[in-house]
């Protein structure tokens, strides 16, 4: 993890240094600089957490588990199993959140944000700590997907390139990410997550094995970052529509 930090703090470093006056990357402000920097090193790290995480839950592993599975032996491997690429995947994750929050704490953000960072925070080094629920970690950390081109756009707009063709069709990406990774995948997995805890670890009597944290504070955290994704992706869906019909004017 600290490795991590480190390295979203070299990259930052690195970015920074190519967004002098004269730059095509130039901020007017500091605030807006450091906002430029950190979407870029976040279109870096989070394809890489995104990469790790859909190895965990997809790829080939020991786990022989899917997400719709409810027998007893799938369930303790979602609330129990590790694997190389999980641990990989919520290590990077966590560093980001660390050089996010440090930024924050420096320029400022709404509580809202604050409290989804103190959140990511804590989940994910209880679920290092413990090795429990690493899955379903992993599951919501899919919504990490959207940060990609969501970085992509603020880089975009930092280096004046509304008119880029590649603009309407990112967040074209951004739109359809939102709606497959937070607003359906998100209620799939507080589905599949309340069933586990409420449903078969107490009928296999191993709820109490379970981070008394973690386990508490896992689905509420999920609804939580739903409930936050509702609010962005309405202002998404919002700028993706007046980009179209910018778009559609030009074109008349």
């Amino acid at each position: 993890v600290l490795g991590g930090t480190a390295l979203c703090g070299v990259l930052h470093a690195m970015i920074n240094l190519l967004c002098t006056s004269r730059s095509w990357l130039a901020s007017p402000t500091a605030k807006e600089r450091s906002l430029a920097v950190q979407s870029a090193v976040n279109v870096i790290v989070l394809t890489f957490v995104f990469g790790l995480y859909v190895a965990a839950l997809f790829g080939p592993s020991n786990w022989k588990t899917t997400m719709f599975d409810d027998a007893d032996a799938a369930v303790m491997q979602r609330t129990f199993a590790s694997s190389d690429s999980l641990d990989a995947g919520l290590s990077l994750n966590l560093a980001l959140v660390l050089y996010e929050t440090s930024l924050y704490l420096y320029f400022g953000k709404t509580l809202a944000e604050f409290a989804h960072h103190v959140l990511g925070i804590v989940v994910v080094s209880l679920s290092l700590r413990s090795g429990h629920l690493g899955y379903f970690v992993a599951w919501a950390g899919l919504a990490e997907f959207t940060n990609v081109p969501l970085s992509v756009l603020f880089v975009m707009n930092a280096a004046n390139l509304k008119d880029h063709p590649f603009y309407v069709p990112n967040g074209i990406i951004l739109w359809i990410g939102f709606v497959t990774t937070r607003m359906i995948s998100l209620v799939v997995c507080a589905w599949r997550l309340s069933r586990d805890l409420f449903v078969t670890l107490p009928a296999l009597g191993k709820l109490d094995e379970l981070d008394p944290v973690l386990r508490y504070l896992l689905l509420p955290g999920n609804v939580f970052l739903w409930a936050l994704s509702v609010m962005w992706f309405r202002k998404i869906t919002l700028g993706m529509l007046k980009a179209l019909g910018t778009m559609g004017k030009k074109a008349k």
